[in-house]
C-alpha cells in the first residue's frame, strides 16, 4: 500500500519551489488514483483525462503514483488547458519565479516544466499527453482518437463557468469519452468562485447518470459514471447577478440550488467531515446573492458565525462574508475580516494551537478513500 506521507513529501519536493494549486490531500488522493489506475485489471495503455492543467501538478501526482506500482508505468494522461493566465497572478513572486526559469506560463512553457519534473524523478515524460484546448471546441471523437478504450479517469478543474460546466458534463456521459463505471474527480467542488460544480455534481446523480464511488478525505465525494446519455444543459446559461463576476450569475432556480446543497450537506455530514459541511453551507450564500437576497445571506453569515466549530479554519465563513460586502459595495477587497465575539473565541491562542494539532494529526493519519457503503 502506498503510504501516503512519504509520497506525499516526495511529491512536494519535486514541485517546490514551483507553484501549486494542489494542497496535501489534494497530492495523496491523486497519487492514490495513479497507483490504482495503474493496478487496474488488464493490458495496455490506461488513461486518465485531466480538465485543466494549470502547471501540470495533477497530471504530474498520477503519473509519479502510478511509477509507484511499476517501473514502466501504463497510465497515461491527457490533460488539457487553454493556458491563459489572469494577470494578477503572472505578477506573484511564486509565478515570476517559475515563468523566468522556463520562460512562461504558456504550453510550451509547461511542457518544459513537466518534462523536467519526470527527468528528475525516473519518469518517462511521454505518458503526459499536454495539448492547449479550449474544452467548449472539444468533441468527443478528438478524445476518442487518444484512448480508443475511453478514460476510466476524468479530473475536472477547468469548469470555471456554467457554459463549460455543461460542454465537461456532456463529454465525460459520452460513451466514446468514458467507460461505465469511470471515477469523476471535481477539483472545485467546494470552490465559492464556480459552484456550479456542485451542482451539476448532484444533478447528475439525481436523473442517474452518476453515482457516488468513494468519499475522498476532506476533498468531497468521487462520482462513478452509471449511464451514457445526453442528460441536457444542466446549468441555466445567459444569466446576470447583481454585479459583473462569473460567480454572481445565476445558473439555478434559487430554491432549487439551496435544495440541492442541502442534500450535499446532509451526505458530508454523514461521513462525518465537519469542515466539508460548513464550506458547502457558506456556498448557500452565494446563492442567496444570486437571488438577490442580500438580507438572507446576511443572516446565514450571521447564523455560521455564531454555530462555527472553534477547531475549524473559518476562511470559508471570511470568503463568504467578502463576497456579501462586494455585491453590497461593489469592491472587491479580500482584506476584509468578519470580526465578531465569535470570531475572537476562534482566534484566541487555544483554539489555533487546537487547530493545529489536529491538522497535524489528520495529515498523519493514513489517507484512504471510504467507500459509499460506510457512509
Amino acid at each position: 500500500m502506498l503510504h501516503h506521507l512519504i509520497a506525499v513529501k516526495e511529491c512536494t519536493k519535486a514541485f517546490a519551489p514551483m507553484p501549486s494549486g494542489l494542497g496535501h490531500y489534494d497530492q495523496a488522493l491523486y497519487l492514490l488514483l495513479g497507483r490504482q489506475l495503474e493496478e487496474a485489471p488488464g493490458s495496455g495503455p490506461m488513461w486518465a483525462l485531466d480538465f485543466g492543467t494549470f502547471f501540470g501538478h495533477s497530471a504530474f501526482a498520477l503519473l509519479l503514483g502510478a511509477g509507484k506500482a511499476s517501473q514502466t508505468p501504463r497510465t497515461h494522461v491527457l490533460t488539457l488547458d487553454i493556458f491563459q493566465q489572469p494577470e494578477w497572478l503572472l505578477r506573484q513572486p511564486h509565478i515570476k519565479v517559475f515563468t523566468e526559469k522556463f520562460g512562461g506560463s504558456d504550453g510550451p512553457a509547461v511542457r518544459r516544466w513537466l518534462d523536467d519534473l519526470c527527468s528528475r524523478c525516473g519518469l518517462p515524460k511521454d505518458n503526459i499527453k499536454l495539448r492547449t484546448q479550449d474544452v467548449m471546441q472539444l468533441r468527443a471523437e478528438d478524445l476518442q482518437a487518444i484512448s480508443p478504450n475511453g478514460f476510466p479517469l476524468v479530473s475536472i478543474d477547468c469548469g470555471k463557468t456554467p457554459e463549460l460546466m455543461n460542454k465537461i458534463v456532456e463529454l465525460v456521459l459520452d460513451n466514446r469519452v468514458t467507460p461505465l463505471g469511470a471515477t469523476l474527480v471535481f477539483q472545485d467542488f467546494f470552490d465559492w468562485h464556480a459552484p456550479w460544480n456542485a451542482y451539476a455534481f448532484s444533478k447528475m446523480i439525481d436523473r442517474g447518470y452518476a453515482g457516488i464511488r468513494h468519499v475522498a478525505p476532506h476533498l468531497g465525494p468521487l462520482l462513478e459514471v452509471k449511464r451514457h446519455g445526453d442528460i441536457g444543459l444542466v446549468c441555466q446559461t445567459g444569466g446576470s447577478g447583481p454585479i459583473q463576476e462569473d460567480w454572481c450569475r445565476p445558473f439555478a432556480a434559487l430554491e432549487d440550488e439551496l435544495h440541492t446543497l442541502d442534500q450535499l450537506v446532509t451526505l458530508v455530514e454523514k461521513t462525518g467531515d465537519a469542515g466539508a459541511a460548513r464550506q458547502l453551507e457558506c456556498l448557500k450564500v452565494g446563492a442567496w446573492l444570486r437571488g438577490n437576497r442580500t438580507a438572507e445571506a446576511e443572516a446565514l453569515i450571521a447564523k455560521l458565525d455564531a454555530q462555527w466549530p472553534t477547531y475549524l479554519s473559518d476562511s470559508p465563513l471570511q470568503n463568504a462574508y467578502r463576497r456579501v460586502v462586494h455585491v453590497k459595495t461593489n469592491h472587491k477587497d479580500l482584506t476584509l475580516v468578519l470580526n465578531t465575539p465569535h470570531r475572537a473565541n476562534r482566534t484566541a491562542p487555544a483554539a489555533r494551537l487546537g487547530r493545529r494539532l489536529r491538522q497535524r494529526a489528520s495529515m498523519i493519519r493514513p489517507f484512504a478513500l471510504k467507500p459509499v457503503n460506510a457512509i
